[in-house]
């Protein structure tokens, strides 16, 4: 035990030194520009590699039709791909005549907690269960996922999946899809110019303005997505305006198509999370749960429903999900969505994705730099066709703290600005070294000689 924890405190003295999160490599969810704490229009933590990002204005470009299915190698990124499709579609909303809804498969799942824990852990006592992490919901699934894993209890990955996706259901699912459209069509509305698609006339019935003039329109929609953002509800403000937002969604959006052939945008993601697919098969690939594949069913059953009693409510769906997971999805389904598949991750992407995640820094003071390479060798990761992401950085965490605090090292790299500020190759800062030991071993010299002199000449004064 001594020795597990050297290796712990050795691991966590190596990050605090060298500028890296506590956390690392643990990959977590990046954020989108509208929610909360967000800084920027869009993470810059998200990273795509070339035959990725060659693919993306295609998935956004096919958000246009009735059904698209983006599917990329399960762990591989595909909630990344998600929520970067979802950013970018709310930026060119209006431009594109476009609403974009967004639906997770997380939203429906079982809360994380103690009590779920000592279930799947086969604690009796939930009081002495591990506690959550207090995160977002991604990371206590990544969290609990792990758990599962090392508490070396075979059943335990399959309690936890059957915990969290057992319950969802396809009532459950329609209701929070159609609340989540029903707040992005609202949320648009009053946050984004329509009136520029839909006429002066048609926006300012919609958004309670007294009059078609812009200022009216400006000041009605000010004023509601004031509210909106500090947490009240617009549609009954609107209502209070004679405006027409209280209207049931498929009222909304058959004006709205009336008007300017607007269209909806339903964006499922269907990642299966961690805990979806936290325990592999004899094959050594990730492997899909039955209880998440049952909620896919349960998804697919409730999005046919809408359809079904929406006929004439123009919207399109875009699944985000793997290959696997969209077989079982179409097995509930009688239209079958048109496929774009984007590839999995290489090793190069995956060192580059945490080198992209983790911004080096220490103190308080500016980042560092240097980058990861500076630190950790690209070798270390061991990168398995067929693995996800959370798989082989878990792996990492576990060969860092296995290693030894002398192997725990600063590894200097091409490239690297050193504590001067400029950059320096390899061979020049051997050679600067060897210059340096050259000069030191001169000044010594010439210290030594002066002392030699300095010491003659006071025994010829004596």
């Amino acid at each position: 035990m001594a020795g597990i924890a050297a290796s712990f405190n050795a691991l966590d003295h190596w990050l605090k030194a060298v500028g890296l999160a506590p956390h690392f490599p643990r990959l977590d969810r990046v954020g989108l520009s509208g929610e909360p704490g967000s800084e920027v229009p869009i993470d810059d933590r998200f990273y795509f590699g070339q035959p990725h990002e060659e693919l993306i204005e295609a998935a956004i470009g096919s958000l246009l039709r009735p059904g698209i299915a983006n599917l990329a190698p399960t762990g591989h990124g595909i909630t990344t791909l998600a929520r970067y499709v979802y950013d970018k579609s709310v930026a060119d909303a209006v431009k594109r005549s476009l609403v974009p809804v967004r639906f997770s498969l997380e939203d429906v799942l079982e809360p994380v907690s103690r009590e779920l824990m000592a279930e799947v852990l086969e604690i009796a006592d939930p009081a002495q269960a591990p506690e959550p992490p207090d995160t977002d919901t991604y990371g206590r699934l990544l969290w609990a996922s792990i758990q599962a894993q090392k508490s070396g209890l075979e059943q335990a990955p399959k309690r936890l999946a059957q915990s969290l996706f057992g319950s969802v259901d396809k009532a459950t699912v329609k209701r929070r899809v159609e609340d989540a459209i029903t707040g992005a069509v609202v949320t648009s509305l009053v946050t984004e110019p329509w009136e520029l698609v839909i006429g002066n006339g048609a926006y300012a019935a919609l958004v309670g303005a007294p009059t078609n003039r812009a200022e009216d329109l400006v000041q009605a929609r000010r004023a509601l997505s004031a509210l909106l953002r500090s947490g009240g509800d617009p549609v009954a403000a609107a209502e209070d305006q004679r405006a027409r937002l209280g209207q049931p969604w498929p009222v909304l959006l058959r004006t709205l198509w009336a008007e300017g052939q607007v269209r909806l945008s339903i964006q499922l993601d269907l990642s299966p999370s961690p805990a979806g697919r936290s325990y592999r098969s004899s094959t050594g690939r990730e492997h899909l749960s039955k209880p998440y594949e049952k909620a896919l069913r349960q998804v697919a059953a409730a999005i046919k429903n809408i359809d079904e009693e929406t006929k004439d409510t123009p919207f399109n769906v875009a699944l985000f999900l793997s290959v696997d997971a969209l077989r079982t999805y179409e097995s509930q389904v009688t239209k079958k969505p048109e496929r774009r598949e984007f590839p999995a991750y290489s090793s190069l992407d995956v060192f580059t994705i945490l080198a992209v995640h983790f911004r080096r820094s220490t103190g308080g003071k500016k980042d560092r730099k240097d980058d990861l390479a500076a630190v950790l060798d690209s070798s270390l990761i061991a990168y398995e066709e067929g693995a996800a992401l959370s798989t082989m950085t878990h792996k990492l965490r576990v060969e860092l703290e296995q290693m030894r605090p002398e192997n725990l090292r600063f590894q200097v790299s091409p490239g690297f600005s050193g504590i001067f500020g400029f950059h320096r190759s390899i061979d020049e800062l051997e050679e600067w070294q060897r210059e340096t030991d050259e000069r030191l071993a001169e000044i010594e010299a010439r210290l030594e000689r002066w002392e030699r002199e300095g010491d003659e000449g006071d025994a010829d004064h004596q």
